[in-house]
């Protein structure tokens, strides 16, 4: 196993599940039968990681086919109880997110959810030692189909059977490189330009100064989203949003849509906190953002991304000031060595006894109180097993203390945001969800009123915002 990915298969513990969580939701039903066929030979014949085990010592992790792997044992049928369907998939799904999965299989398992709806869903989980969220994306658009019918394009099943995972696997040490192509021809630039020395110099300094911020990152203001995590976790996601709108607003802000839902995270998170009757002025958290270090055209499994520490500036009451605090913090993150050096950090400790891993990990997971993750999801509709797939959801788990996992997903023209809590920390995660909508729709607002009107000053935008709107609904 690489050294990576040993990483993150020693971050299990009994309160956080190093497990990715997702949900399917089709238009409608799948007999187990169509599953099976699809499981059989889209994933199993393709993917041999899905019929390895992991077998561990002290000094490191291994694939080892599993001589008694059967299907059934990582299929399962599960029944909504009677009532409210989206609330019992959601607790069916908050409770699977604190069960492990068996540690002598595969680490991964499908709920098959017959009835939901006029349709059925899918509940997967797959353990983050074999892959990350863009990887998993991937295989998603190797087992699905861009047009009803599963035999409608064999060319494109043909070329995914033709990408390196379909390849047999790699020896011991056969590991990928730890950075992409892209990043690889940054560095040759950089050694090829006539002023190289005085360059590398400079990059010298920038490293140095990285690690530093890296080893020593402060804590982040202490808050009642962070604390001493249990075992019981509570998720939900949210109703959709246009992709259509979120990018017009980007485009007016002059920043990247990741960059407005963001921000829209925080003012989330700011409105609950205060809700709660919480002091926020002066409070920033940190939330460890994952950055891709992925060649473009790479669709192998495991993990290649770093995190880039970004603290959210919940004290900010101006919603589009703070998306502008959000924007700079993230450009200069985007210029640092942070997410490729968090990357070689953990395969450092991958490599390393796992008492020393696990209290490194403890110590940087204690400088954090989320994680907030964003994967591309396909942007047109896909079919599975001749269904059409109607909503995509995952979560993102969390490590140490992190109390808090925010996972946002595109699927043809919407954005959804999914969000796992503690749940002794967050009992319910809706109302943070709805928040986090309403600060977009307000941000929407205040774009459209702001083109004939100057912005207040920040202490006194919020009621200045709720009379502009007032005043246009006593108008209609």
């Amino acid at each position: 196993m690489a050294p990576v990915d040993t990483a993150w298969l020693r971050m299990d513990r009994e309160n956080h599940l190093m497990a990715i969580k997702g949900v399917v939701v089709l238009e409608a039903r799948l007999t187990r039968a169509a599953l099976e066929r699809l499981l059989k030979e889209r994933l199993l014949q393709h993917f041999p990681r899905f019929t390895q085990r992991v077998v561990q010592d002290e000094h490191g992790a291994w694939w080892e086919t599993d001589a008694d792997f059967r299907l059934e044992n990582h299929l399962r049928r599960r029944r909504l109880p009677a009532g409210d369907e989206h609330e019992g998939l959601q607790a069916l799904i908050s409770r699977m997110a604190g069960e492990p999965l068996p540690p002598h299989r595969p680490l991964w398992g499908v709920e098959w959810v017959e009835r939901f709806g006029a349709g059925s869903a899918l509940i997967m989980r797959v353990h983050h030692c074999m892959a990350d969220g863009l990887a998993l994306m991937a295989l998603m658009r190797a087992l699905t189909d861009v047009e009803p019918s599963p035999d409608a394009s064999p060319e494109d099943r043909h070329r995914w059977r033709q990408t390196p995972q379909a390849a047999p696997m790699r020896g011991p040490g056969e590991y990928d490189d730890p950075l992409s192509p892209e990043w690889q021809q940054v560095l040759g630039r950089w050694l090829q330009d006539p002023q190289a020395t005085a360059r590398l110099g400079q990059a010298g300094g920038l490293l140095a100064s990285d690690v530093l911020k890296l080893l020593v990152l402060p804590q982040d203001s202490p808050t009642r989203l962070k604390g001493r995590a249990g075992r019981r976790k509570a998720l939900a996601w949210s109703a959709p949003l246009p992709l259509g709108e979120v990018k017009a607003a980007a485009a007016a802000l002059g920043c990247s849509v990741n960059d407005v839902l963001l921000s829209c995270v925080a003012g989330g998170l700011r409105r609950y906190l205060c809700q709660q009757g919480d002091d926020v002025s002066g409070v920033n958290i940190r939330t460890l953002v994952p950055v891709s270090l992925r060649s473009s055209s790479s669709r192998r499994l495991g993990n290649r991304f770093g995190f880039a520490p970004l603290l959210l500036p919940l004290h900010e009451p101006n919603l589009l000031a703070r998306v502008a605090v959000v924007s700079e913090r993230m450009a200069e993150l985007k210029h640092s060595l942070l997410p490729p050096m968090s990357l070689g950090l953990l395969g450092i400790l991958g490599l390393m006894p796992r008492s020393v891993q696990g209290a490194a990990l403890d110590l940087l997971a204690s400088r954090a109180t989320a994680v907030v993750t964003h994967v591309p999801g396909p942007r047109r509709a896909r079919w599975l097993a001749g269904v059409r797939i109607k909503d995509l959801m995952f979560w993102v788990p969390q490590s140490g203390d992190v109390g808090l996992g925010v996972s946002i997903i595109t699927y043809e023209d919407t954005i959804r945001i999914g969000l796992i809590c503690d749940a002794g920390l967050v009992g319910d995660p809706s109302p943070i969800l709805e928040f986090m909508q309403r600060d977009f729709k307000h941000l929407l607002l205040a774009l459209l009123l702001c083109a004939d009107a100057p912005l207040p000053d920040a202490t006194m935008f919020e009621r200045w915002l709720q009379q502009r709107v007032a005043s246009l609904e006593a108008r209609a």
